[in-house]
């Protein structure tokens, strides 16, 4: 049956008039077949209860339903899909839109972004739906605070992204097998909770945000299963991680809390390059590489655990940390140095670079092990001794680092230190016994 107080189209062909709901207006036990936009105005409201909605268009992304501000629209079990062509269409919401228990397919948002797109004035709860047969994000919440929960999100570019200042809540989701972010958060604040990450390429990318992130699953990514970039400071709390190609958490740039994680059978546990990251009673085992890494940046460690309860580590390690050294060359004089030969050993002697300046003279970027720990046992790598040689010219220093360093070695000719022997020395000692004598007598 359909109630309605503003006139519906018929199943209609494409190019039609669009479809103005400019007051309440619903559909119930419905299929109906649509070749134009649908605009919900200021003060309208569309209703859908069990009811098939097609947005049969006839070119890539013609059709949208457009929810301006003021307006609304409400579905429940609904299912909103592409018309026989297979043209994608998309939402812009403005407005409110409450849509539950909704199968929602062949979405395609304008620019190659977001099927159902969420502008700052709007307001959103999508709820218990499944979407399947997107291309690129499901939904994206552009300085909005939608609420996205329980929903089934599968065969898509990219999953959900937030961007512009949003702060949603995106909780209990499952995301299955998108090609690249299953979650992306831009300069946001969202709270992510209870999700489900399966396969696809990468987990959750932060990029300059603040997220909190608490007992997702992530697992069976191609790169990453979450990263912090570019000051993302998230609290990463109670999350388990497992099965991702490259790292299980990847920091670039930023400090972020990590607690109570689980994270195994990842390329590296937790990768970090020029950031503090703060890691608290976390388990970390069973990674192909390191449980931690750290590049150009120390880790602030507490009550961490880096083997199950069947003796399963990290074959290369539990903890490194590795500070990167540049060294320059030069003849006093004479400026740059090419070719010159360097070696660098650790504090045990071991010999850990070898290899020579280019031609300005330097080498850049030797990493150089400051510590490892491994069962529990710490092994220091510094201080390191650099020695260089070219030619008859030389220099050696000690390196004590606790940050990324440029060194300037200056070159010297090397003493050949002549040292006499025993007659010369004694005839020496002779010549000065007589001529103290000789100079007494006078006196």
């Amino acid at each position: 049956m359909v109630f309605s107080s503003t006139p519906l189209p018929a199943a209609a062909e494409t190019g039609q008039p669009d479809w103005i709901v400019d007051s309440l207006t619903t559909l119930e036990n419905t299929v109906r077949v649509l070749g134009s936009n649908i605009v919900i105005e200021n003060g309208g409201e569309l209703r859908l209860n069990n009811s098939t909605l097609i947005m049969n268009g006839s070119k890539e992304g013609e059709l949208q339903i457009l929810v301006k501000q003021g307006g609304r629209l409400q579905a429940d079990g609904a299912n909103i899909t592409w018309g026989q062509g297979r043209w994608h269409y998309w939402f812009q919401v403005n407005g409110t839109l409450d849509i539950r228990d909704c199968a929602i397919s062949g979405l395609r948002g304008q620019f190659d972004t977001g099927g159902i797109y969420l502008a700052p004035t709007s307001t959103a709860t999508i709820s218990r739906c499944h979407f399947a047969q997107n291309q690129w994000y499901a939904a994206i919440a552009n300085g909005s605070s939608p609420v996205i929960s329980d929903c089934d999100i599968d065969a898509v570019k990219a999953g959900i992204r937030v961007e512009n200042g949003g702060a949603p809540t995106i909780s209990g989701n499952t995301i299955r097998g998108a090609e690249r972010q299953a979650i992306i958060v831009l300069n946001s604040a969202p709270m992510i909770r209870n999700n489900r990450i399966l396969d696809g390429h990468q987990g959750m990318d932060l990029q300059r945000s603040k997220a909190q992130i608490s007992g997702n699953e992530i697992s069976g990514c191609q790169a990453w299963g979450i990263q912090c970039y570019d000051f993302s400071d998230a609290d990463i709390t109670g999350n388990a991680i497992s099965g991702c190609a490259e790292e299980g958490i990847s920091v670039v740039a930023s400090a972020p809390t990590l607690v109570g994680n689980v994270i195994y059978g990842n390329g590296i546990g937790v990768n970090a390059t020029t950031s503090s990251t703060t890691l608290t009673k976390n388990s970390i085992y069973g990674n192909r590489g390191w449980g931690v890494f750290c590049r150009s940046g120390a880790p602030v460690l507490s009550g961490n655990n880096f083997t199950d309860g069947r003796g399963t580590d990290n074959p290369m390690g539990d903890v490194a940390v590795v500070w990167s050294l540049t060294v320059v060359v030069e003849e006093q004089g004479h400026g740059p140095v090419a070719g010159a030969n360097i070696s660098i050993t650790d504090s045990s002697g071991k010999t850990v670079f070898r290899g020579s300046t280019g031609d300005d003279g330097t080498v850049p970027g030797i990493e150089l092990y400051q510590y490892r720990i491994d069962s529990g046992s710490r092994q220091s790598g510094t201080p390191h001794r650099l020695s260089v040689k070219k030619g008859d010219l030389s220099a050696s220093s000690e390196i004590r680092m606790d940050k990324d360093q440029t060194i300037t070695a200056k070159l010297v000719k090397t003493s050949t230190g002549f040292i006499p022997g025993p007659s010369l020395a004694m005839a020496a000692l002779a010549c000065i016994l007589a001529a103290v004598m000789l100079r007494r007598k006078n006196a």
